[in-house]
Parts: structure tokens; C-alpha cells; sequence
């Protein structure tokens, strides 16, 4: 068998070729050299022109991939090499009066994953959220909605919260090939837990979609303020997010950092209210509850200058650092089911008859429409009777002025001149709800807390829509000590109570006095709001004054009368419920000539204000006149 030599000689070649002519005669030899030299120009033409198309689509395709699509690939590249990340902004502080800080930002980690990082082919990307749904116990389904959910979006995905430094250090190591999961620095807040704070600091927690959609700046990973100060200073206190251009491997890995826009910090809350006032309302008040068995109660303490709240205790209160970190199903199930509902800020949301700490503004109505004068005098013989029905006082009074009735706490008066009886024409249903809302009561105060509730003012009206009831006249008598369907917060009544100290001003309670930058300087000077004033004239709010002057020294509040400095107040006990138990009242202020604090004490079925809340109104405000220079 032969076997083909491509590397044979020309000469053998031209041989084969002779031997193949030598039958073919010399002219046909001719002309078939001819066509066959036309058939090779043929060929040759046609290869030609198929070199010079694909040379063209060639060329055209190059110059498409440099200068027309060359552009648009060259970002495509760099969105592949340059990612954006988020720098979280140091939220705010708050501070007492004096400076001292009743928050604070612990350091702490979270992990989080990128949903746009994950590798575009699907088994790659299945296998590696396998690998993260193993390390970080999620559930693979849970997961996968999650990355659904996110997948066309820049935010993050919160794998992991509260992360401490170890631990963040061990995650850094098992992350180390998964590019889409990063650990994240953050911070928690860490609130003070003495001097029942809660209330009124608030907590902050992870946005939830409602607040999103009212605050469309946020994130899904954000914090936001859920309660108290947190909540209504929320815009103030989350400061501005900076941003850092950061460049990365083809597999996503960060390789250094090309450019970055600082965070801005949040602005800074101080208080008027007082750290350590704050801190002795509550022993007091604790004290004082669990000597009358009683699990609930508030102290207020405020500037009746000006409305700035100096002290605000609600009692049973919660520690806001469970929340702030994330609670447990176990801690909060526990909070839920505690019947004393320590969540609630009775000091604003808690509804009471107010019983006899009303009768000062009831008295000024009275004076300011003419139904009575300071000379007036009733004959209290220990009730009155309309009809079958008796209306009784607490004890026999006899002969009794305005500033008596007011000193001594005489029901018999106030009905007088509330409903009117005997030569008294008194105030009726409507003056006195009319001169109530003029001190604030049925309408939230407006103070910078949520939750506040508006309270009722009763009358004919809604008596009979809410009831389907007539108005009597015994309704009436009710209303004018305090009692019957009339429900106040204690805020209101202490922001009432301060209008008759000042001299007639009624004033929006408030507890930011001011706010600050990260460096202290002040931004926003919180001027105080005056709600009205000379709705009641100056010489009719004296006698009024004059008459909680006289409790002190001739009557119910005889308690004060050996402090250092001039005081004024007033007593009350307020039946609730069955009528079994009363509510423990006492509102002061001091010093008489000048207040620059008033009080309001109440304890839920603590019994007689004047034999439970006043002791904690005289030692507070002791310590107050001790202390506030310090």
C-alpha cells in the first residue's frame, strides 16, 4: 500500500502530470489549458470577495466594539469594579438641665447581605445562599423572599443583629469567601434605667413599612423612634448617612477605598428636667405606693413660668434597653401580660376623675362671671339636699367663704356654685365646661410626647349621645368637685394648677428646652408656648391663689407649713369604680409670692391625698429648693 508523501518532489509531480496529457491531442491540449487557467481567475475572483467581506464585518465589528459600544462598556466595567456603601450617622444624645446624658450609642455589628452581590448564574447563586442559610440559621425559604425582595434594590439584608465584637470577628472568618455578606458597624442605644425614664426617653427599633412609607429617606435596615422623645425628635436625633466609593475584585472582595462623604451626626436634645429631681420623684413615689399598697402613680414637677417640665415619673414604668436591642418573645410576652401595664404613661395617657384639685379653677370661673365675690358666704351643714336626693360634703364646715371652701376642700360650696342652691344662682353645665377647656382640660396639652389623651369634659350634650340620658342638676354638682363622668390626665391638671400660680397664663407643657449640635452649640432655642392668658382677670386669680395659700396655713395642707419658703396648694380624693377606693391627689406650688415650681402628686386608690400625696409634695419639693443650685 502506498502511502501519501505530502513533502514529494516537484519533478515526480510534473512527471504524473506529462504522463497524463500524453493521449490528448496538442490542440485540445491547448484549450484546456486556456479553460483552465479561466476556471483559476474564477476561483481566485470569488475567494477574493469573500476575504473582503469577512475583512469588512470583521473591521465594522471591532470599530462597533471600540468607539460606538466602547463608551457604555468602559461604565459597565467600573460599575462592576466601584461599589457605593452607606456610612451610618451617630444618632443624637439627650441630656438633663444640667448636662447630664441619659443616653447613650454602644458600639455593636450587624451582618448584612447585598442581594445585588450574589452571582447572576443560578447555581451559583442557590449554592451560596445554601452556605449563608447554614451559617447563620435562616431558613432557606425565608431567605430566598427576602433576596426576592431585594434583589433589584442597593439595600441591604439584615442577616444577624446585635452582633458583638467576638463574634463579629468569628463571622469575619466564615465569611471570607461569600463577597454578598459583609459585617457592618453600627450602634445600640443604651438608655439610663434610674429615675423612670422610660416614658419619656423612648426606644428606638428597625423600621417597620408604615414609617417608610411616611419617611420614604429610610431604609428597611434604619432604626426610628418608636416611643417617647425618640419618636417626636426623630428628624432631629438620626443625623444625615455619609457614603464611601469603594472599589472591588471581580468577586466582589473590597480593595480599597476611592472616595468618601462623611456622615453628618444627629442633633443633640437637652431637657429642662433634672437627672437627680427626676431620681427622688420616683423613690418617693415608690416608697409612698408600696406603704398604701398601691402599683401606680406619677409625681410632675414643672416651671409654672414658662411650662418646662422638671420632673415627670409614672409608675409601674419598663426598661427601655430591652427593646432598644431587640426583645426577646419571652421579655415582651411578659411586659404585655403584666396587669399593671408598665408601659403606659399615666402621667399622660392615664384618665382620672380629678376630685377636689379642680375646685381652684372652678372657684375662678366662678368669681369671673359675678357668681360669687370674695365676700360671698354659704352656710355648710354638711350636705345639701335637692329633692329626694342629698349631695353630702366630707365634713361640717359652717359659716364659708370662696377662699375657705377652697382651703378646706367644702363640696357644699362647690356645688353651690357650680349647679347653684340657695341664694347662689351658680355657674351651670356649660360656663364651667367653657372655663375647663379655657385651663385645658378636654384637649390634649400638646407636650412633646405621643400618647396623650384628651380627657372628657361631660355634658348635656354628650350625656345624652353617649348615654341617651338627660343632664341633671346632680351632674352638675359632680362636675364641680371633680367627680361624677369628668376624666383628666395629670398633666392637664398640673398645667391648670400653673395657671393659677403665674398669675393666669396657661402655658404648653414641654420637656426639650433646647437643641445642639454634635459639638454643643446650639441650634434651636426652645421658646416657651403660651397657649392664653387673661381669661381670667388678675384680681379673681389672687383670691384664688390666696384661698390655696390658706390650705397651707388653716386648712388641708397644713403639712407645709414648716417648710423654709411660702407654699400653696391643694388636697384631693377622688372616688373611682365602685366607690370603695379613692385616687390620691395634691397639687402645690411655691414659693407663693414667686412660684417657680408646682407639683401634681396622684397615687391610683391610694387613699386621702392629703395623708399619702402630700408627704411626697413636701419632701420634693424640699429637695428641690435644696438641690437646684447644685
Amino acid at each position: 500500500m502506498s502511502i501519501f508523501n505530502p513533502f514529494k518532489n516537484y519533478g515526480e509531480i510534473q512527471g504524473q502530470e506529462a504522463d497524463y496529457y500524453l493521449d490528448i491531442a496538442p490542440s485540445e491540449l491547448a484549450n484546456h489549458r486556456v479553460k483552465r487557467k479561466q476556471d483559476s481567475k474564477k476561483n481566485y475572483w470569488v475567494f477574493n470577495l469573500f476575504i473582503f467581506i469577512a475583512g469588512g464585518i470583521l473591521i465594522f465589528r471591532l470599530l462597533n466594539l471600540q468607539i460606538v459600544e466602547g463608551f457604555q462598556n468602559q461604565l459597565l466595567a467600573q460599575k462592576n469594579q466601584i461599589r457605593s456603601r452607606l456610612v451610618e450617622a451617630p444618632r443624637g444624645l439627650i441630656y438633663d438641665a444640667k448636662g447630664n446624658k441619659l443616653v447613650q450609642n454602644i458600639a455593636d455589628f450587624e451582618i448584612v447581605l447585598k442581594a445585588t452581590d450574589l452571582p447572576r448564574k443560578k447555581e451559583e447563586k442557590d449554592k451560596m445562599l445554601q452556605q449563608i442559610s447554614e451559617i447563620f440559621e435562616i431558613n432557606i425559604d425565608d431567605l430566598n423572599t427576602k433576596v426576592g425582595a431585594k434583589i433589584t434594590t442597593n439595600e441591604p439584608i439584615v442577616l444577624k443583629d446585635n452582633v458583638t465584637h467576638d463574634e463579629a470577628l468569628a463571622f469575619e472568618l466564615k465569611i471570607v469567601d461569600l463577597p454578598s455578606v459583609s459585617v457592618k458597624p453600627k450602634s445600640i442605644r443604651k438608655y439610663i434605667t434610674e429615675g423612670a425614664f422610660s416614658h419619656l426617653l423612648g426606644y428606638v427599633g428597625r423600621i417597620n413599612q408604615d414609617e417608610i412609607n411616611s419617611n420614604p429617606s429610610y431604609l428597611s435596615t434604619d432604626v426610628f423612634g418608636k416611643t417617647g422623645l425618640e419618636k417626636i425628635y426623630e428628624l432631629n436625633l438620626s443625623g444625615k448617612k455619609g457614603i464611601e466609593k469603594i472599589e472591588v475584585d471581580s468577586s466582589g472582595k473590597y480593595q480599597r477605598t476611592l472616595s468618601s462623604i462623611a456622615s453628618s451626626p444627629g442633633n443633640n436634645l437637652v431637657l429642662s428636667l433634672d437627672l437627680y429631681l427626676q431620681k427622688e420623684a420616683e423613690r418617693l413615689l415608690r416608697e409612698k405606693m408600696k406603704e398604701v399598697d398601691s402599683a401606680k402613680g406619677v409625681v410632675i414637677a414643672m416651671n409654672p413660668q414658662n411650662g418646662a417640665i422638671l420632673s415627670m415619673v409614672s409608675l409601674p414604668a419598663y426598661d427601655n434597653n430591652l427593646f432598644a436591642t431587640g426583645i426577646s418573645t419571652e421579655d415582651y410576652q411578659k411586659i404585655k401580660d403584666d396587669k399593671d401595664m408598665p408601659m403606659i404613661n399615666r402621667a399622660i395617657s392615664g384618665l382620672y376623675p380629678s376630685g377636689s384639685v379642680i375646685k381652684p379653677m372652678i372657684a375662678a370661673a366662678a368669681l369671673n362671671e359675678g357668681v360669687v365675690t370674695e365676700s360671698t358666704t354659704i352656710v355648710d351643714t354638711g350636705s345639701i339636699s335637692i329633692g329626694e336626693w342629698v349631695f353630702p360634703d366630707w365634713k361640717v364646715h359652717g359659716l364659708v367663704d370662696i377662699k375657705k371652701a377652697i382651703a378646706e376642700s367644702c363640696d357644699v360650696f362647690f356645688y353651690a356654685i357650680g349647679g347653684g342652691w340657695d341664694k347662689i344662682k351658680g355657674l351651670g353645665v356649660a360656663k364651667i365646661k367653657e372655663y375647663l377647656e379655657k385651663y385645658g382640660f378636654g384637649t390634649p396639652t400638646g407636650v412633646d410626647l405621643p400618647g396623650e389623651n384628651a380627657g372628657l369634659v361631660p355634658d348635656n350634650d354628650w350625656k345624652k349621645s353617649r348615654l341617651n340620658e338627660s343632664w341633671y342638676v346632680g351632674d352638675t354638682y359632680h362636675l364641680s368637685i371633680g367627680q361624677g363622668d369628668f376624666l383628666t390626665n395629670p398633666l392637664q391638671v398640673i398645667t391648670a394648677i400653673s395657671a393659677v400660680a403665674n398669675g393666669g397664663k396657661l402655658y404648653t407643657p414641654e420637656l426639650v428646652d433646647k437643641i445642639t449640635d454634635y459639638n454643643g452649640k446650639t441650634i434651636e432655642d426652645i421658646e416657651p408656648k403660651l397657649v392664653r392668658e387673661n381669661f381670667i382677670s388678675s384680681e379673681n386669680i389672687e383670691i384664688v391663689r390666696a384661698g390655696m395659700r390658706q390650705a397651707v396655713t388653716d386648712g388641708s395642707a397644713k403639712q407645709l407649713q414648716d417648710l423654709p419658703f411660702e407654699t400653696a396648694a391643694k388636697t384631693g380624693t377622688a372616688q373611682f369604680g365602685d366607690k370603695t377606693k379613692d385616687h390620691a391627689w395634691f397639687v402645690a406650688f411655691a414659693p407663693y409670692q414667686n412660684p417657680e415650681i408646682a407639683l401634681v402628686v396622684m397615687i391610683e386608690g391610694g387613699g386621702q391625698g392629703s395623708a399619702v400625696s402630700q408627704p411626697i409634695a413636701k419632701d420634693l419639693l424640699s429637695y428641690y429648693f435644696t438641690h437646684k443650685t447644685q
